[in-house]
């Protein structure tokens, strides 16, 4: 074959190669696809885009986002910063709280907020309950399941007693979402006279990369 053609045909291939390539896509670490330039860039796929541009699995934070991404979308106090968790202090629908992410091989699985209000009235933590999971079904819709629990009815009869009877254990507050990406709950219980209020987001598709960890870590104590 003579050189030129040779020549011509070799720019032939290169052309239907780079083609190929530009085609060719590949999934992040938080599970966004993208599409592969020839040039070494990349973007994200249309469809990748839209649903981002709209949607966070929580605050500005998607599921398997490493620590220093997180890092970068919050701009509170940070009070804990170890291998598995980074905790700020913040306001959450006007109640001071935690805001926990959990991670898991650097990617970011499950997030939960702690909350911290004071009262002298303990019926006001119930309110709390109830402002928190208005806005949680704001966003996110009617609960999947919601349910008002009693362990024990010694105070069930007195509502004036039953954010006391919440502070025993005796009277637990629940509600549950799932979104496409998440399942999400928000908890009122109580122990020894103290009351908890937490809200916690977990990854649907990191659920077992998490479980398989505590696995590991159980069968590390033997």
């Amino acid at each position: 074959m003579q050189p030129a053609k040779i020549f011509a045909l070799g720019l032939l291939l290169l052309r239907l190669c780079a083609g190929a390539y530009a085609q060719q896509t590949a999934t992040t670490d938080d599970g966004r696809k993208v599409i592969l330039k020839t040039d070494g860039t990349w973007e994200y796929t249309k469809k990748e885009a839209t649903v981002r541009t709209n949607s966070v699995d929580f605050r500005k934070s998607n599921w398997g986002m490493s620590k220093k991404q997180v890092k970068a979308t919050e701009s509170g106090k940070i009070v804990r910063d170890d291998e598995t968790a980074l905790v700020y202090s913040g306001e959450v629908s006007g109640l001071d709280a935690l805001i926990g992410y959990i991670f898991v091989d650097s990617k970011l699985v499950r997030t939960k907020y702690i909350f911290l209000p004071k009262h002298t009235n303990q019926n006001d933590f119930i309110q709390d309950y109830g402002t928190v999971k208005a806005a949680l079904t704001e966003k996110y819709g009617t609960p999947k399941s919601d349910n008002t629990y009693w362990r024990n009815e010694l105070y069930k009869s007195d509502y004036s007693e039953w954010g006391f009877a919440v502070s025993l254990g005796h009277l637990v507050y629940t509600a549950e979402w799932e979104t496409e990406s998440s399942k999400i709950n928000i908890i009122l219980s109580g122990e020894n006279y103290k009351v908890h209020l937490s809200t916690e987001y977990a990854s649907k598709r990191f659920e077992n990369l998490e479980d398989a960890a505590q696995q590991k870590k159980k069968a590390s104590e033997f």
